[in-house]
């Protein structure tokens, strides 16, 4: 296969479950908003957690008024921003531009869902939003990103094509869970009486909140639900799940290119997975849960 399929392969996947993840991100910060009162501060700012997430801290000063945060400005630099390369429009513009340089490798379905929504942003992004039309948006970019995943899963041969898709997407996975965690970690540190609700927030934000009450003890300590979403081999969100799968998905790419396909990633992720197989978090300070999840976060990047 040549370098630029792959790599067009596995940007596609990794861009279309971004925008899935920002979209359930901030879909969820909005519901929160919509239910908090104004008096509600510790809600009204976690929009700092949004940000850290979505990697645009760094933006913070520029979406701040002397009232707080510009909401309208804000959701915009977010969703539409054609400037920002994190916004979920340039994901799915990113997402389109390689899925056409792969083409002939992509079924016609997978095309067609690709294409029509992204017509679509292109041509309302401008437009002036309310908010039932942003969760109903928001809502949409996550079918959109379910439709062509359930495409992949159900018409596509198990070949490399397959498997650098998958890659994408689990490395996303586990770079957005690393995020989520690392963000919340840092509010945890700021407010300390507010446990259950940052290991709520977490839950919430990774889509894990029914399987962990259905399959965990009803506590919301950040220690139990750390170990959750980074040790748990069957929930499909949590770390090693996803190092897991892409590991074993470079090995099987590695067999069939008859090469050191990956070599760097493989072994960046064996490390991690090795780290984390038995980890439980019980007698790790906030600090040091911290810091664990800058290396593995770290671990990702240079992978």
């Amino acid at each position: 296969m040549l370098l630029r399929v792959a790599d067009s392969l596995y940007w596609m996947a990794r861009n279309i479950e971004r925008a899935e993840n920002h979209a359930h991100v901030l879909s969820v910060k909005l519901i929160q908003a919509l239910e908090a009162s104004d008096e509600d501060q510790l809600m009204n700012d976690e929009w700092d957690v949004i940000l850290d997430i979505s990697a645009v801290i760094n933006k913070r000063s520029s979406l701040l008024t002397d009232e707080g945060f510009d909401l309208d400005k804000l959701i915009h630099h977010l969703t539409f921003l054609t400037d920002n390369p994190s916004s979920i429009y340039s994901c799915l513009k990113i997402t389109r531009e390689n899925a056409r340089q792969c083409r002939d490798h992509l079924s016609n379905d997978f095309w067609m869902i690709i294409n029509e929504f992204y017509l679509y942003l292109n041509k309302w992004k401008d437009s002036q939003w309310s908010n039932y039309h942003i969760q109903n948006t928001l809502h949409r970019v996550k079918m959109t990103s379910l439709s062509v995943q359930g495409v992949i899963e159900t018409t596509a041969n198990r070949s490399v094509d397959y498997r650098l898709f998958k890659i994408g997407c689990w490395i996303e996975r586990a770079d957005h869970t690393l995020r989520i965690l690392h963000a919340i970690c840092s509010r945890l540190q700021e407010q300390p009486d507010h446990t259950g609700y940052y290991s709520n927030l977490a839950l919430q934000l990774t889509k894990g909140s029914d399987t962990y009450l259905r399959g965990q003890m009803a506590y919301m300590r950040p220690e139990d639900v750390f170990t959750f979403l980074i040790v748990d081999a069957n929930f499909p969100r949590s770390l090693r799940y996803c190092m897991d799968h892409a590991w074993y998905a470079i090995k099987q790419v590695e067999g069939e290119q008859g090469s050191g396909y990956a070599t760097q990633l493989k072994d960046v992720l064996w490390q991690m997975t090795n780290r984390i197989q038995y980890l439980h978090l019980d007698h790790f300070s906030l600090t040091e849960s911290k810091d664990f999840f800058k290396q593995q976060y770290a671990g990702i990047k240079v992978g």
